[in-house]
């Protein structure tokens, strides 16, 4: 069994950090090189580490 496809409960915190790098990675390509073709899902997921990463980037400039 692929380690993404085991409940949560069942992964190691490095399968859960790998998994979670792989769903970001395919969704911002996917939004980068087709935004037309990109679904709601990987939309959301773009915008919302988007938004984190501008977070972290502000509060490191405001200091």
């Amino acid at each position: 069994m692929i380690p993404c496809d085991k409940p949560v409960s069942e992964q190691t915190v490095g399968d859960i950090a790998s998994c979670s790098w792989q769903i970001f990675k395919s969704a911002a390509v996917a939004v980068v090189d087709h935004p037309g073709g990109a679904s709601l899902t990987e939309w959301v997921i773009t915008v919302m580490a988007a938004l984190v990463l501008l977070m972290l980037v502000g509060s490191l400039i405001r200091r």
